[in-house]
C-alpha cells in the first residue's frame, strides 16, 4: 500500500480563513457570544427535521479542543487543550448526552513547562489512542491503550517530538504516525507498535513554515 502524506503551510490555512470569512458568519444561529472556539463548553448537534442544540459545561481550566469517538463503542473522547488532558465520555444514544467517566493526563510525571494540547486521534481498530502535547522545548505524542470492552484508557508512552505539533495524523489502516511541528517547520513519521502503541520514530522532513495540517491518504 502506498501513502500520500500531504502538509499544509499556516500561509495556505490563513487564505482559507480569510476565505471563509469574508461569506458571513454562519448560519447557526442563537451560540453565545462568550463561546469561543470550544474552549470552555461543546456543542452537539442532532439533525433531522430541524437543528437541536444543546451544550455541556467543562469546568473553565479544562479547555475541549478536539474530538473522536469510538469505532464500536458508544465513547467519546475529547483532548482538553488548557487541562493537557483527555476525557472519555458515555455516550447515551437515546438523547444523545455524554456523560463524564475518566479524565486522564497526556503529559509525563513531573512535567512542568507551560504545554497545551492539540488534536486526538484514533487508530481504525480502536485499540490505540493519541494526544499532542505542545509545548516550546518538550513537545510529545501520548500515547495511551484501549480498554476494548469499556473504552478506558491506560497510558502507553510519551514520545518527544517536533516543537509544538498543532497538527498530527495517522496513516488510514493505522501503521503509521505522521506530525508536523507548527516551530520547526518539520514533519517527523513514526511506526506504531501494534502491540502495544508505542511509537518508533522513523524519518524527519522539512515541510516549511508554521504547518498548520496533515493528511495521510490512501494511492489507489
Amino acid at each position: 500500500m502506498r501513502v500520500l502524506v500531504a502538509v499544509s503551510a499556516a500561509a495556505v490555512a490563513d487564505s482559507m480563513i480569510k476565505s471563509v470569512a469574508s461569506r458571513g458568519p454562519p448560519s447557526i444561529v442563537g451560540l453565545p457570544a462568550k463561546l469561543r472556539w470550544g474552549l470552555r463548553a461543546m456543542m452537539r448537534c442532532r439533525l433531522r427535521d430541524r437543528l437541536a442544540r444543546a451544550r455541556r459545561r467543562l469546568t473553565e481550566s479544562c479547555g475541549p479542543r478536539h474530538h473522536i469517538h469510538h469505532p464500536r463503542l458508544d465513547v467519546v473522547y475529547f483532548s482538553n487543550e488548557q487541562g493537557c488532558s483527555v476525557t472519555a465520555y458515555r455516550l447515551d444514544r437515546a438523547n444523545g448526552t455524554l456523560s463524564s467517566v475518566q479524565t486522564t493526563s497526556t503529559v509525563p510525571a513531573g512535567h512542568s513547562e507551560r504545554t497545551t494540547c492539540s488534536q486526538i486521534h484514533l487508530t481504525p481498530s480502536g485499540r490505540y489512542l493519541y494526544v499532542g502535547n505542545r509545548a516550546a522545548n518538550g513537545s510529545s505524542i501520548a500515547a495511551f491503550a484501549v480498554d476494548p470492552a469499556t473504552g478506558q484508557l491506560n497510558v502507553a508512552g510519551h514520545t518527544p517530538t517536533e516543537a509544538v505539533p498543532s497538527a498530527f495524523c495517522l496513516d488510514p489502516v493505522g501503521h503509521f504516525l505522521f506530525t508536523a511541528g507548527t516551530a520547526s517547520g518539520r514533519l517527523a513519521s513514526y511506526r506504531i507498535n501494534q502491540q502495544t502503541g508505542a511509537l518508533t520514530p522513523l524519518a524527519v522532513a522539512e515541510v516549511g513554515q508554521r504547518p498548520a495540517a496533515v493528511l495521510a491518504t490512501r494511492l489507489h
